[in-house]
Parts: structure tokens; sequence; C-alpha cells
């Protein structure tokens, strides 16, 4: 597995988990 896509991977489960915590706190 390539570094980059792993760094991908992460970023994009952090922008979900973020988005999900806006949806939740609002």
């Amino acid at each position: 597995m390539q570094p980059y896509s792993r760094i991908f991977v992460g970023r994009h489960l952090i922008k979900s988990f973020s988005y999900l915590l806006f949806i939740y706190k609002q």
C-alpha cells in the first residue's frame, strides 16, 4: 500500500467524521 493512498484515506475519514459531528451538534 502506498503512503499517499493511506494519507488520502485518512483525510477522507477525518472529513467524514467532522461532517457527522457537525450534523449531530445541530
